[in-house]
């Protein structure tokens, strides 16, 4: 499915996830929103240098220059999937956990990049905000996305004691919350 919807061609014109997403009826895509992201962030992966090309009178080293460019294409394509998800229901908490997740496994998260550490700020007071609503339904994914962005970055995660001992007690990866 990536290699149709994720050509190198739209990989390269600079936002292939929205268009796609705006394609999906609402109710359906907060389920398909986590598999076009994870597959999106794959694709850059794997083809990154093949994707971003850099001036041969670039004096940055083509890892490094390539690697920013990377990280920039998954923030950006996080930052616009996240604004699509608007509302506090339990698939979009859900949904939200699963994006978080894939830029956990992605590896590819640079903590002190400036930009980056402001969208896992947000997140990261939305979510404390949300687990302080009280609804019991989506404690258990809001912890697990607390535990993503601890895992990320601490210092932009920002978690008060109460909520570490409660990300604490969270299953590993994977289990049940």
């Amino acid at each position: 499915m990536s290699a149709v919807l994720f050509q190198e061609s739209v990989l390269q014109s600079g936002d292939p996830l929205q268009p796609l997403l705006s394609q999906v009826p609402s109710p359906g895509s907060h389920l398909a929103i986590p598999v076009l992201f994870d597959a999106l962030v794959q694709k850059y992966h794997q083809n990154r240098y093949s994707i971003f090309t850099q001036a041969s009178s670039s004096k940055v080293a083509h890892d490094v220059f390539v690697a920013g460019k990377e990280r920039e294409a998954v923030r950006l394509a996080l930052e616009r999937t996240l604004d699509r998800l608007n509302g506090g229901d339990i698939t979009a908490w859900q949904t939200r956990f699963a994006l978080w997740k894939t830029i956990e496994l992605w590896g590819g998260y640079m903590e002190r990049e400036p930009s980056w550490s402001r969208l896992l700020d947000i997140e990261a007071q939305a979510t404390k905000q949300a687990l302080n609503s009280g609804d019991p339904s989506t404690v258990g994914t809001l912890l697990g996305t607390l535990v993503s962005l601890e895992r990320l970055d601490h210092d932009q995660a920002k978690l008060g004691p109460d909520v570490v001992r409660w990300c604490l007690a969270v299953s590993e990866p994977g289990g049940e919350f």
